[in-house]
């Protein structure tokens, strides 16, 4: 497994940009849902 974070964050990057461009809806209803779950009090901070 790399431990080049830097470039695994970059590739992550790169490869969200390039969903968000073939699937719009479906990055937003991933974000909307990213957001509700990390919300205060919505899952546990053992979760």
């Amino acid at each position: 497994m790399t431990k080049d974070y830097i470039g695994l964050t970059n590739d992550i990057s790169e490869y969200s940009r390039e969903l968000r461009k073939l699937t719009p809806e479906a990055m937003v209803a991933f974000s909307s849902l990213a957001g509700a779950a990390t919300k205060e009090g919505t899952l546990s901070a053992k979760t």
